[in-house]
């Protein structure tokens, strides 16, 4: 096929990427990060965009048409539909979305991570000292906002904040 002149080699490099699950999903991310960003907040309004009838959930038929309507076209959006619906539910949650695109979000070294913590709070150390004067100390919820950003999900934000924690009080 690649020699038909109604199929280029291009055509069909860009059908073989799009067969992967990872390269649907990463699409799809690439194309909310274009129009809306890729903070959870950012991406929980477009999930408000999706859901069209306010229902809290996105239904198979409102997920594929905002695929179509970021150009994603009729076959990825299904594919991508399976992907995202991972327990075949029929409905997708904002969490379970969010869940689908951490996948194929960039990975944050904990270099990056520290870096956004001194930049906040000053050093490391300090910013979860409650007994250091002078500056507010990182509670949990501004770690957890902050892991967000940087795409560390929840569990690992809280074992994080314990390790700071426990290493502050020692």
């Amino acid at each position: 096929l690649v020699g038909d002149s109604k199929t280029s080699s291009i055509d069909c490099l860009q059908a073989a990427l799009l067969t992967t699950r990872e390269a649907v999903l990463w699409e799809f991310r690439e194309r909310l990060r274009q129009e809306f960003g890729v903070s959870p907040k950012q991406l929980r309004q477009a999930f408000a965009l999706i859901d069209a009838d306010g229902s809290s959930s996105i239904e198979r038929r409102e997920f594929v048409r905002f695929a179509c309507e970021l150009s994603m076209g009729l076959r990825v959006a299904e594919k991508l539909w399976k992907v995202v619906d991972r327990d075949g539910s029929g409905e997708v949650d904002v969490e379970e979305l969010l869940d689908a695109l951490r996948q194929v979000a960039p990975r944050v070294s904990l270099e990056v991570f520290a870096m956004r913590v001194v930049a906040l709070y000053g050093c490391a150390g300090d910013a979860f000292d409650k007994h250091c004067e002078g500056r507010h100390h990182m509670s949990q919820r501004d770690l957890d906002h902050l892991c967000t950003q940087v795409d560390i999900p929840p569990p690992q934000s809280e074992e994080i904040y314990h390790l700071f924690i426990v290493g502050c009080e020692a």
